[in-house]
């Protein structure tokens, strides 16, 4: 069975955009990992299969297309999507990542089977009893669709699933991802049909979690059609000793339901909590309730964009964005799009193994960088409002013995005038070498 080998890289971030920029084979020894290629054509054909067979470290190249299998992943490795979107088509679950571990996943699009007979589904996505990072990037997650032909017993028709549920775990980073609660069932027109069923929670931290939204959206779902329209899901509800760190994001509630005869559906909150013990940090993120239901004698209720006895502070001030692609391939140019919002002042790309989130960044030995002018380097400051790229070549080259794969975390700190830090995303970058 294929497994070529692949490295983390590290770079040193005073020494990072000079390394980049300048072919070497010493910035870092080898570390033992591989890449394994996932696809109809591969040697892996499940997604499962290959994390069976991977070691922590590893990279696993998924192939665009349909994957119609259940994952569970439990050790750190990067599972990123090559020539398009891959779509799992089943549902996710992360468990017991080490401390010492990062697990990132980057390009995938999780949809479970849309209507199963199940009342009250399983979340789409699930994160649980893990200490290292979950990262995902440039990903999508979508609740399951509540089921319409729930037993009389329940009371209404079958909620919406939550699209992601996250239960005692410390590090995990949404970025550029869209989570998006399931839809409530529906029911059968009838004077005496039961209430459509509640759309799902777009993000759910159920317990002793910390989360980082970074340019994503967190939605609820949009409640059932019936009698009596559906409650709209929340955008976010956050548990006990729970924290959403958000920058850059949407939270918003899913609209109630409509119906075809008397009430109309409570639109869903945005932001919730039950728990003095949980807390929220929001910068540049709007919060918004869900909008009532449509079609009834008897008017919904719109949802509060916030709701229950949540402590948020909101943070001042836009964050710096920065943008790269997720894979890259030997010999192609690539390069780092940034985005300095209403800042006006100097900025630093910081170049790590591990991303940094939280809005607390380190300044040992930050790499200034002042942006490019179409033939040279420019050491001018950055002025609010501007935006540009930085064009890199494939770093190091040829790549070092033995290592067919580098990860580059990259990120910008802006700095403003008065010498405030504004801290954009971590974006991950995996470089692959020649006959991967």
């Amino acid at each position: 069975m294929s497994r070529t080998s692949a490295r983390q890289l590290f770079i040193p971030a005073a020494a990072a955009l000079a390394a980049l920029l300048t072919p070497s084979s010493s910035l870092a020894a080898p570390l033992p990992s591989d890449v394994l290629r996932v696809g109809p054509t591969q040697a892996f054909t499940t997604i499962s299969a290959a994390v069976a067979e991977a070691a922590s470290g590893d990279v696993l190249l998924v192939d665009a297309g349909d994957y119609a299998e259940d994952l569970i992943v439990g050790i750190g490795v990067a599972i990123v999507a090559d020539g398009g979107p891959a779509a799992l088509l089943g549902r996710l679950q992360v468990v017991g990542i080490p401390e010492s571990e990062q697990l990132l996943i980057a390009g995938l699009n999780v949809t479970p089977p849309q209507g199963a007979a199940v009342c009250e589904p399983e979340p789409a996505a699930q994160v649980a009893a893990s200490r290292g990072t979950v990262h995902f990037q440039d990903c999508s997650i979508v609740g399951p669709l509540g089921f319409g032909g729930c037993p009389g017993g329940v009371g209404t028709e079958g909620n919406g699933g939550h699209a992601l549920r996250v239960e005692l775990a410390f590090n995990v980073v949404l970025q550029d991802c869209v989570l998006q609660g399931g839809r409530g069932g529906t029911a059968s027109a009838g004077l005496f049909s039961p209430p459509g069923g509640r759309g799902g929670t777009g993000l759910d931290l159920a317990a002793s979690s910390s989360v980082t939204l970074s340019s994503s959206s967190a939605n609820g779902g949009v409640g059932g059609f019936s009698t009596s329209g559906g409650l709209g899901g929340r955008g976010v509800d956050i548990g006990p000793d729970s924290t959403l760190f958000a920058h850059g994001s949407i939270i918003a509630g899913g609209d109630g339901g409509d119906t075809f005869d008397l009430f109309e559906g409570t639109g869903g909150d945005g932001l919730f909590s039950a728990s003095t013990s949980s807390s929220s940090r929001l910068q540049d993120t709007p919060v918004s309730g869900g909008a009532a239901g449509r079609n009834g004698f008897i008017p919904g209720e719109p949802g509060e964009a916030f709701s229950g006895v949540l402590s948020s502070t909101f943070l001042s001030g836009t964050p710096c964005r920065v943008s790269t692609p997720s894979l890259v391939q030997d010999g192609e140019p690539w390069q780092i799009q940034f985005d300095n919002v209403g800042v006006d002042g100097e900025g630093s790309f910081l170049f790590g193994q591990r991303p940094a989130f939280r809005f607390s960044p380190v300044f040992e030995r930050p790499l200034h960088v002042r942006w490019p002018a179409p033939d040279a380097v420019r050491f001018d400051p950055i002025a609010a409002g501007s935006s540009g790229q930085i064009l890199l070549p494939f770093g190091p080259s040829p790549p070092p013995v033995g290592s067919d794969a580098l990860i580059v975390w990259t990120q910008m700190i802006c700095t403003d005038v008065n010498g405030v830090p504004r801290l954009s995303e971590s974006r991950a970058i995996v470089l692959i070498g020649p006959g991967i």
